[in-house]
């Protein structure tokens, strides 16, 4: 459809009262300078809008991540182009790959604090691996060497790289077995070898006192026992 221009009488595609060049010296005359309005043809179709831009996905392991976030909630892998992560509960910058955040404690990939008893758990498991891997060939030699101190020696010894071991790379065969990890509170990672073994001294020691440092978890908030407090680290759920 065509009209004319009220001022000029130049033909317009669509309905309209002034042209293009009559519409700005209008708004210029006026004082009030606007852009026309599109000419609107009979039939035609709207433009197309542009679609919502899919989520973006995780370049190491394909999973979902969230518009703007710099790491993976799954692997903790970087993503390119994200803008730094940051606590929704107290807004604290996060570093890379963590699970919690390490100003207010709020969970940040979805992961949980293990609990009680899949602690407990666990830590008969270790202690039935610990007398296979240890009591046996302890055992063993103690008798050929008809010695009762060897054994206790050897036995502690193996124990003791065991659960070094075990909780410094993110957990013993028991914490694995329940679907437990071992990671350090601030960044997310292994502890390491060094606070694997603090974490087993501070963990004998919390045996003594009625193992109060063994069921402090109980009533801390974030679960953590007094050798998770001495090694830096906490213990989640990586599985159901």
């Amino acid at each position: 459809m065509t009209t004319r221009c009220i001022r000029c009488g130049n033909l317009i595609q669509g309905v309209g009262q002034f042209c293009e060049d009559c519409a700005a010296q209008q708004a210029e005359a006026t004082g009030f300078p606007q852009a026309a309005p599109p000419a609107q043809t009979w039939g035609a179709q709207p433009a197309a809008q542009p679609a919502p831009a899919s989520p973006a996905t995780c370049p190491s392991c394909g999973a979902a991540v969230p518009s703007g976030a710099t790491f993976c909630g799954v692997c903790g892998g970087q993503v390119p182009g994200g803008t730094p992560s940051t606590c929704s509960n107290c807004g604290t910058a996060l570093a890379p790959g963590v699970q919690f955040c390490a100003n207010c404690g709020a969970q940040v990939m979805g992961q949980e604090y293990a609990g009680f008893w899949s602690r407990f758990l666990a830590l008969i498991i270790d202690g039935f691996v610990v007398l296979l891997l240890a009591g046996l060939p302890a055992g063993v030699i103690a008798i050929l060497a008809e010695s009762v101190p060897l054994f206790y020696a050897i036995y502690i010894a193996i124990g003791i790289l065991y659960y070094t071991w075990g909780n410094g790379n993110g957990g013993t065969w028991g914490k694995q077995a329940m679907g437990l990890r071992v990671i350090s509170r601030d960044t997310g990672a292994q502890i390491g070898l060094g606070a694997g073994f603090g974490r087993w001294f501070v963990w004998w020691l919390g045996s003594i006192p009625f193992y109060l440092g063994w069921l402090w978890m109980l009533w801390d908030r974030e679960k953590r026992c007094w050798h998770d407090h001495a090694a830096g680290s906490i213990v989640v759920r990586v599985r159901p």
